[in-house]
């Protein structure tokens, strides 16, 4: 699997956010701690989604969506995101590898904005388009 650092900018009511998050390919959706979802005021569709977190848990989400974010950039509007309680331990590595703890982004996410993870130098990149004839 691969993982990226990426820069992202969100805005909540009362402040904006410019840090770096961490791309996951083991991740389909976005994932947002449920306590930072509060500050977004993101609005839930009353989906509820099992997932596997990077310790092997399994954690039960919420779907939300969330009404902007900027990543690399590039502003994505309407993003369907899987809320819940990110573990205390996955918030520990998360801060390990030096990024926001709250959030973890998905793949939907980065492909809606013709990026993929470049695994040797864990960074995002622009996918190259192929047109199938």
């Amino acid at each position: 699997m691969g993982y990226a650092k990426a820069k992202i900018k969100l805005k909540t009511q009362s402040k904006e956010i410019e840090e770096y998050a961490l791309v996951d390919s083991g991740s389909s959706f976005t994932i947002i701690d449920k306590e930072f979802a509060k500050q977004l005021n993101i609005k839930y569709t009353g989906r509820k989604i099992p997932i596997t977190s990077i310790s092997g848990n399994v954690i039960f989400c919420n779907e939300g969506i969330l009404d902007s974010i900027i990543i690399e950039d590039e502003l994505i509007i309407q993003e369907v995101v899987d809320i819940c309680r990110i573990p205390e331990n996955v918030k520990e590595l998360l801060k390990r590898i030096e990024v926001l703890e709250t959030i973890v982004i998905g793949l939907h996410t980065i492909e809606r904005i013709g990026y993929v993870i470049d695994t040797v130098t864990h960074r995002l990149i622009k996918s190259p388009s192929a047109l199938a004839i």
